[in-house]
């Protein structure tokens, strides 16, 4: 385990100092593109029912914050029609990138900047009910001190994740845990943030 690389040069001003890094540091995981599973690309997920381990009444929406003068919002990307490994790969790398984003910019205050750099998925399990994906994600964002300050001081912080997802036809989980390690979505908890129960119209 290696610390993240810095994304950015410190922001300088009056004076400098640095946030530190979000809990867990950063490391490779290989080339994301491969998988010790054989590859799927062209085969659908055969089980289009909701997992009985999907509570679809804790359904939660995704971070979606306000615009801000320096920083705006990203657009989540749209649920794949079909799901394949290529697809699910291509939607889960799309979607991690964007929530991180909006998570950060709903949490953090008078950001300057938010940098999701490395989104990288080091495996896409297909299983009957979907799609289980693990994804490793680096991030980094500054924050800005009042210009009317003259010692005001500007902030840069950089972080890593490891977030699983789940993938289904009717449902879709997100797990982050506070460990730097995968962890099944399908046995620990997490938000879940589309579910669709057998009866409902798409």
């Amino acid at each position: 385990m290696t610390n993240s690389p810095s994304r950015r040069s410190v922001l300088e001003t009056a004076a400098t100092c640095s946030l530190v890094a979000l809990a867990g540091c950063v490391s490779s995981e290989g080339d994301g593109e491969q998988s010790s599973r054989p590859d799927s690309a062209t085969a659908d997920a055969t089980d289009s029912s909701t997992p009985e381990w999907v509570d679809c009444d804790e359904v939660e929406s995704p971070p979606n914050p306000a615009d801000t003068d320096e920083v705006a919002p990203k657009t989540y990307p749209d649920f794949p029609a079909r799901l394949a490994r290529s697809s699910v790969t291509e939607f889960v790398t799309a979607y991690e990138r964007v929530y991180k984003h909006n998570e950060i910019l709903a949490r953090e205050r008078n950001l300057t900047y938010v940098d999701v750099g490395r989104v990288e998925v080091s495996d896409a399990e297909r299983t009957d009910e979907g799609f289980v994906v693990y994804v490793t994600v680096e991030f980094g964002w500054g924050e800005g001190g009042g210009s009317d300050d003259e010692t005001a001081t500007s902030l840069h912080a950089d972080g890593g994740s490891k977030v699983s997802y789940f993938v289904g036809e009717r449902a879709l989980k997100r797990v982050e845990p506070d460990e730097w390690k995968f962890a099944d979505p399908r046995t620990t908890a997490g938000a879940v943030l589309r579910c669709r129960s057998a009866t409902t119209t798409e």
